[in-house]
C-alpha cells in the first residue's frame, strides 16, 4: 500500500497538519477522519463533520469524495484545505 503525506490547512483557526494516508483511500472518508481528529485535538464540538470537503491548494479546486486521492493526483506533499 502506497501512502502519501498531504499538509492540511484547518482556516477556522488557522492550523495546519500533517497526514500520513494511503493514496487508495476516498477522500470523503479521509475527510470525515481528518476532520474528527482535528476536531478532537483541538477541542471542538461544534464541527460537523459529515459536512466536510477537501479542497487541493496545488490544483485550485475541490477534490470529488468518490476518488481515491491517487486517482484524484493528490501526491506526497500537496496541500489541501478542510472546510
Amino acid at each position: 500500500m502506497n501512502k502519501i503525506v498531504i499538509e492540511v490547512v484547518f482556516p477556522s483557526n488557522g492550523s495546519k497538519y500533517d497526514f500520513e494516508i494511503p493514496s487508495t483511500m476516498k477522500v470523503g472518508i479521509a475527510a470525515t477522519l481528518i476532520g474528527t481528529a482535528i476536531a478532537d485535538y483541538e477541542g471542538m464540538d461544534y464541527v460537523d463533520i459529515s459536512e466536510l470537503r477537501l479542497f487541493s491548494i496545488d490544483e485550485q479546486g475541490v477534490v470529488d469524495n468518490n476518488n481515491t486521492f491517487r486517482s484524484a493526483g493528490i501526491c506526497d506533499g500537496n496541500r489541501l484545505i478542510l472546510v
